[in-house]
């Protein structure tokens, strides 16, 4: 935008002399002492086939940036009114060009619909969600907040909102205005932070609950009797956090049991745990050796969405150590 504001008699075209303004300000933003500097590009909008050296002479100040680089763009406002015509679909090869940690767009005040194209946006890119609407005087309440965030997780990805702002600047607002605005902004965050904790606490009761069912169940089906004495099946219970590999779930497994080192089982799909069982009292009983099939079959608990705890049962002897003779 700034070189469209100058009249150039030295450089010849507009990009050009966007280079050379974008290499004087790289100079300058390279001695900032800031968490964030984040640049503005208020004219884009409105014409998207420039895109491509535009993101060129962007990313000469980005580069320069010692800390955290970040680009807003708006379609303008004046009077309430926007500034600039476009879309934001227009604009996704020259955020995708962009050597920025995040982005902070105009979304409050744009169609609802028009969230989803940012599905197409690098996701190394922190996608910044303008959830206040710097062109109207009304307030936002906290709930409408929340609910923009709500909205734009469900469609976009838990997590993929990185920040909620306003659209743009409150220049034109009544300080009263702006004031109430920005305390809508900060309560509607708290209240969806709330919203999305008391849902997953929810969650995982819920899961918990009937993973402690199954597990009762199986427990009480291992005790099996023979000869009439009480035969209780190896139970081996790993149940644990952030355990990926199939290898460190047999080893917690052997610590908490304190018995010899479990082989591995093709019953135990990677990424889960493990918790054997003993095969059936008649097959306890016999002096033969056990009729275990050489594949074993998996009695999973149907808790695959349950993380951090994930679980299974395998039926095999394979992974247990050795079954007490009688």
């Amino acid at each position: 935008m700034l070189a469209k504001t100058l009249l150039d008699r030295h450089y010849g075209t507009t990009a050009e002399l966007a280079h050379a303004l974008a290499d004087v300000l790289a100079e300058q933003v390279r001695h900032l002492d800031a968490d964030v500097v984040q640049i503005d590009e208020a004219n884009l909008p409105g014409h998207p086939e420039e895109w491509e050296w535009a993101a060129a002479a962007m990313n000469r100040v980005l580069d320069a940036v010692p800390s955290t680089p970040a680009v807003h763009l708006c379609f303008g406002n004046y009077g309430g009114q926007s500034v600039q015509k476009g879309s934001w679909r227009q604009l996704m090869r020259y955020l995708n060009a962009l050597h920025a940690d995040h982005v902070v767009l105009e979304c409050a005040h744009r169609p609802p619909e028009e969230l989803a194209v940012f599905k197409d946006l690098r996701p190394e890119i922190g996608f910044g969600l303008g959830v206040v609407d710097i062109k109207a005087t009304e307030v936002e309440s906290a709930d409408a907040v929340a609910r923009a965030i709500e909205r734009a997780e469900a469609l976009l990805g838990a997590g993929r909102v990185k920040y909620i702002h306003p659209d743009c600047g409150f220049w034109m607002l009544k300080r009263s205005i702006a004031d109430a605005k920005i305390r809508a902004l900060a309560k509607g965050r708290d209240l969806f932070e709330g919203r999305q904790s008391g849902r997953r606490v929810a969650a995982a009761s819920r899961r918990l609950e009937a993973v402690a069912q199954r597990l009762r169940a199986v427990a009480e089906d291992a005790e099996v009797a023979a000869d009439g004495d009480e035969l209780r099946p190896h139970l081996q219970i790993a149940a644990c956090v952030g355990l990926d590999r199939r290898e460190d779930a047999e080893r917690l497994a052997h610590r908490l049991d304190g018995g010899e080192e479990p082989r591995r089982s093709p019953a135990c799909t990677s990424g889960w745990l493990a918790l054997p069982r003993w095969p059936s009292a008649a097959a306890a009983r016999s002096d033969g050796p056990t009729n275990t099939p050489s594949t074993p079959s998996t009695e999973a608990i149907s808790v695959a969405a349950c993380r951090p705890f994930r679980l299974s049962i395998c039926t095999s002897t394979q992974i247990c150590s050795s079954m007490p003779a009688k």
